[in-house]
């Protein structure tokens, strides 16, 4: 990475690079604390890095709530009292509250309806402008990835199969990527 081998960078270098790299998962409710308010939850890596000033955990929560579009009232709440959508917008926010450079997001919509994938998208495309984000995208969803992403990488069994434009999908030349594309409606 930049030139250092991970073995040999120190426990500040990998801190530094723990922050600019960040993920959201499939299933945010495996992923939070049930017993953490959605405050706690978004700000729990500032916390983890000492980055959080006294006194300003309100606002920071709040801004980053209405970023993902939320109104700032969700802080209080705990994550079975929202939605799978709501969810999901609080993993993003609590993703980029490091303001990190490369998002993976595993996964990410699989679990939601269709209507709330198509907002998440559009969330994503405004964040990634605003926040100059590069993203990593896990998923099977190829129309999904079709519409969000430049580059597509297949792979098959743990190993990669093919790498392609995204707008040349149709010459693909392995079968597994072939399969995918046959999957979509």
């Amino acid at each position: 990475v930049d030139g250092v081998e991970i073995q040999h960078m120190n426990s500040e270098q990998t801190k530094e690079y723990r922050k600019k790299i960040q993920m959201v998962f499939q299933d945010p409710s495996a992923a939070f604390n049930p017993r953490m308010k959605v405050k706690d939850i978004i700000l729990e890596p500032l916390y983890n890095f000492g980055l959080l000033e006294k006194g300003k955990e309100e606002q920071i929560a709040g801004d980053y709530l209405e970023m993902v579009d939320l109104s700032r009232e969700f802080m209080h709440r705990y994550p079975h009292e929202m939605s799978g959508g709501q969810r999901q917008r609080v993993a993003i926010a609590r993703a980029i509250v490091l303001e990190p450079e490369i998002l993976v997001l595993d996964e990410a919509t699989s679990a939601l309806d269709v209507s709330v994938q198509d907002s998440i998208a559009y969330l994503l495309a405004r964040l990634q402008k605003k926040k100059n984000l590069t993203y990593l995208f896990i998923a099977h969803d190829i129309a999904f990835i079709r519409t969000m992403c430049h580059k597509v990488v297949v792979m098959y069994k743990g190993a990669i199969v093919e790498e392609l434009d995204a707008f040349h999908l149709a010459d693909a030349k392995h079968p597994y990527t072939k399969v995918l594309l046959s999957s979509i409606f």
